[in-house]
């Protein structure tokens, strides 16, 4: 398995943690270490159904959406739109998305 193999697995293994709340505030966390969060984007997104705090999940990635790198950038974008069907007010998701793709 590569890193990334590993980061989406790590995503998709969230479904199956009995404690999403802290299991959420530790991916939340991670989010904001420079060294790791585009790492922590990749996992985002097969687990975003699972996360019980979506609107904090949607911002997470809607800041690293504007990160300097283009790559950390992307996968963040990427995230975004898989996301979208997840969240609750997906008009004001939606207005994110356009916003960022200018």
């Amino acid at each position: 398995m590569t890193y990334s193999q590993n980061e989406y697995a790590l995503g998709r293994a969230f479904k199956d943690v009995p404690d999403k709340d802290e299991a959420w505030e530790d991916l939340h966390r991670l989010t904001q270490d420079e060294g790791v969060r585009w790492r922590v984007t990749e996992a985002l997104e097969p687990a975003f159904k699972y996360i019980p705090d979506k609107d904090k999940a949607w911002e997470d990635l809607h800041r690293i959406a504007q990160d300097e790198d283009v790559d950390v950038r992307f996968d963040a974008l990427d995230a975004l739109v898989w996301a979208l069907g997840f969240m609750p007010d997906k008009d004001k998701a939606r207005g994110d998305l356009q916003r960022l793709s200018h």
